[in-house]
């Protein structure tokens, strides 16, 4: 009897064998399975992220929102908005002969421009507080220079005196601001 129970015991033992490679390869395809659903979902989500941050809509909102900017003529007429015309309440522009002229000798390459084509003021009067100046950046070859100060509430003020242009500028179309808003 002695050798029946050992050939029971060694079937046994090789079933247990058996079943330890089922389970064995059933753990692993298993495993296996479960790596490439995730890796299958990661993939389609990269692919819709990527597909998301290419598009236009986005570019345009993701800039508006990290540097609102807008760029306006000298004649306070806004020629683009890039999302700052939002923070604002009034952008006033002041074409004073009177205010801020200077009489410097003209220089070799530049000349004086005519008072009515660089303003001499800009008031920004924004919705909420900006700790900073907005800067304000001529984007004609325009020399000048630009005082900002805090005005009234939340303005800020920017007074512009000696306004030169380069010679090729002097009979061209108003002088553009960009006016770029500082986050914090």
């Amino acid at each position: 009897m002695r050798g029946y129970e050992q050939t029971e015991l060694a079937k046994q033992k090789s079933l247990s064998f058996g079943q330890f490679v089922a389970r064995t390869l059933s753990v692993v395809t298993l495993l296996a399975g479960i790596v490439a659903i995730l890796y299958g979902i990661g993939r389609y989500v990269d692919s819709r992220v990527a597909a998301t941050v290419q598009t236009t809509a986005f570019i345009n909102d993701l800039s508006r929102r990290l540097r609102p900017m807008l760029i306006l003529d000298g004649h306070g007429s806004i020629l683009a908005d890039m999302g700052a015309s939002d923070l604002f309440e009034s952008i006033t522009v002041t074409n004073d002969p009177g205010l801020g002229t200077d009489t410097v000798a003209m220089q070799i390459g530049i000349v004086p421009m005519q008072p009515h084509e660089l303003p001499n003021r800009i008031v920004l009067t924004p919705k909420r507080h900006m700790p900073f100046p907005p800067l304000v950046e001529p984007l004609n070859p325009v020399q000048g220079f630009f005082d900002s100060r805090r005005g009234v509430g939340h303005q800020w003020i920017y007074e512009i005196r000696g306004g030169y242009a380069f010679l090729e500028m002097s009979n061209t179309p108003p002088v553009r601001f960009r006016i770029e808003v500082i986050q914090q």
